[in-house]
C-alpha cells in the first residue's frame, strides 16, 4: 500500500506541477503578491491537487466526474489568488490551458498501453507517470515555446471585459465537449476509450484545432486593441493638428504685425512731434494690449504636454471652465511625444467633458506637476456631478459607450510601462488624479 501511496502522489504532482510552469512560463503576468508568497501559494495549490488526486486510494466510492471538476475550480480559484489579470481573461487562460492538459491524459495512456500493457488499466502506476512526463514534454514544451514566441503581451490585450466575457465561451465549449465525451457519451469507461489509438488521433486533432482557433482570439485581441489605440491618437492627432492650424494663425498675424509695424512707428513718432502725449499713451497701452493677445501661452517646454494644454485652455474658456495650470517639470520625460500625448490628452479629455457636462456654475480644472525625490508628480484634478460608474473589478465604465473607458485603461498601460504609478480617487465634488513617473 506504501508503493501504491507514492505513485498515487507522483502521478498527482506530475498531472500538476508542470502546467503550472507552463502558465507562468506563457503569461507572465503581474503578480498580486510576492514571489515568496507565491511559492507558498504554489506549494499548497500543489498539495490540495494531491490531496484531490489520491481520494480514490482510500475510497472506493466516488465521482470521477465531480473529481475532475473539482480539480479544474481549484487551479482556477489559485489562478485568480495570485495573478493579477482581468477575470475573463484568467478563465480563458486557465481553460485553455486546462484544455490541453486534458487531451495530454489521451496520448499518454494509450501510450502506457504500447509500452506497459499489463499496467494500462491501472490509473496511477509508475509507468502511467513516466509516459505522461514523456508526453509532457513532446506537447508543453513546442507549445510553450510557441506562446512565449506569439502569444500577446497583456498590454496588448487592453480590451473589454465584455469582450473576454464571450470569448471565453471558446474555451469553455471545448472543456465540456472533452467532459462529455469521457463521461457521458459512451457506456465504454473513459481509461478504456483512452486506450484506443483512433481516441488518440482524434484528440491531437482537437488539439490541433483549438490552438488554431485561440491563435485566432488572440490575434483578433490584439487587433481590437490596435484599433482602440489607433481611434486614440487619431484624437490627439487631430488636436495637434487644430493646435498647428492655430499656430499658423499666430504666425501670420506676426507677420502682419511686423508688416504694420513701421506705420505704428511713424504715428508714435507724429503724437511725440506735436506734444500729444496723453494720445500716445493711449495708442501704447492700445498696442501693448493687441501684442498680449497675440502671444502663445506657455505652460511648460515639453512640447506636446503644452500643446495640449493650450488647446484645453481654448476650450474650457469657451465653455466658462476655470483651469488652473501651474508646472515645474523638466523639459522632457522618459515617455515617447506620441505617449506624452496620449495620456495627459485621456485625461485632460476626461476632465474637460466631466466639467463641460456639469450643472453647477463652479467648474474647475487643476493641473499641477513638480519634481520630488528623482520623480515626477503630477495632479490633475476637475469637479464634476455626473454619476462615476464602476464596473464588478472597480474598473471605471466610459459614459460614451457600453463597457470600460479606454482612456483610463490606457493611461494606467503607459504609467506603469515606465514602472510609475497613477492613482484616480473620486470624491464627493472632485476627481483626483496622481501620476508618479521616475526620472
Amino acid at each position: 500500500m506504501t508503493v501504491s501511496l507514492v505513485e498515487e502522489i507522483l502521478h498527482a504532482l506530475v498531472n500538476y506541477v508542470p502546467y503550472i510552469a507552463f502558465i507562468f512560463c506563457i503569461f507572465n503576468s503581474e503578480y498580486k503578491c510576492s514571489e515568496g508568497f507565491l511559492v507558498c501559494m504554489v506549494a499548497l495549490s500543489s498539495l490540495l491537487q494531491v490531496i484531490f488526486l489520491i481520494i480514490p486510494h482510500f475510497l472506493t466510492d466516488y465521482s470521477s466526474e465531480l473529481l475532475s471538476l473539482a480539480l479544474t475550480l481549484g487551479s482556477f480559484v489559485f489562478y485568480l489568488a495570485v495573478i493579477k489579470v482581468d477575470f475573463f481573461q484568467a478563465l480563458f487562460r486557465l481553460l485553455m490551458v486546462n484544455n490541453i492538459a486534458n487531451i495530454i491524459v489521451v496520448p499518454a495512456k494509450c501510450l502506457e498501453g504500447i509500452l506497459f500493457p499489463s499496467y494500462a488499466l491501472e490509473l496511477s502506476h509508475w509507468t502511467y507517470s513516466l509516459c505522461l512526463t514523456i508526453v509532457q514534454g513532446l506537447i508543453l514544451i513546442p507549445t510553450a515555446w510557441c506562446f512565449q514566441r506569439w502569444y500577446p503581451k497583456a498590454e496588448q490585450m487592453l480590451i473589454d471585459s465584455n469582450i473576454w466575457r464571450f470569448l471565453c465561451f471558446v474555451p469553455v465549449v471545448f472543456y465540456v465537449l472533452w467532459y462529455y465525451i469521457f463521461y457521458f457519451s459512451s457506456d465504454i469507461p473513459a481509461l478504456s476509450m483512452a486506450l484506443r489509438p483512433r481516441t488518440t488521433f482524434f484528440m491531437l486533432f482537437l488539439l490541433l484545432g483549438q490552438l488554431c482557433i485561440y491563435a485566432c482570439i488572440l490575434n483578433f485581441a490584439v487587433t481590437y486593441n490596435k484599433l482602440i489605440l489607433m481611434k486614440e491618437e487619431s484624437n490627439q492627432l487631430n488636436i495637434q493638428i487644430m493646435q498647428y492650424q492655430d499656430f499658423q494663425h499666430q504666425i501670420q498675424d506676426i507677420r502682419a504685425m511686423r508688416h504694420d509695424l513701421r506705420h505704428h512707428i511713424t504715428l508714435m513718432c507724429s503724437y511725440a512731434d506735436h506734444d500729444r502725449y496723453e494720445e500716445l499713451k493711449d495708442y501704447l497701452h492700445s498696442y501693448a494690449k493687441q501684442l498680449h493677445d497675440s502671444q502663445t501661452i506657455v505652460y511648460c517646454n515639453l512640447l506636446p504636454l503644452n500643446m495640449l494644454l493650450v488647446y484645453y485652455s481654448k476650450l474650457c474658456q469657451a465653455s466658462n471652465i476655470s483651469l488652473d495650470v501651474q508646472l515645474h517639470i523638466p523639459d522632457s520625460l522618459a515617455l515617447a511625444d506620441n505617449e506624452i500625448t496620449v495620456l495627459f490628452g485621456n485625461l485632460l479629455e476626461n476632465a474637460y467633458e466631466a466639467c463641460s457636462t456639469q450643472n453647477t456654475e463652479n467648474k474647475q480644472i487643476t493641473f499641477h506637476g513638480l519634481c520630488q525625490q528623482q520623480q515626477v508628480v503630477f495632479t490633475l484634478d476637475n469637479t464634476y456631478d455626473n454619476a462615476i460608474l464602476l464596473d464588478s473589478d472597480h474598473h471605471f465604465l466610459s459614459s460614451k459607450h457600453d463597457g470600460n473607458g479606454f482612456g483610463t485603461k490606457s493611461a494606467e498601460h503607459i504609467v506603469k510601462k515606465y514602472h510609475g504609478t497613477i492613482d484616480f480617487q473620486p470624491n464627493e465634488q472632485l476627481f483626483c488624479v496622481s501620476i508618479m513617473l521616475p526620472l
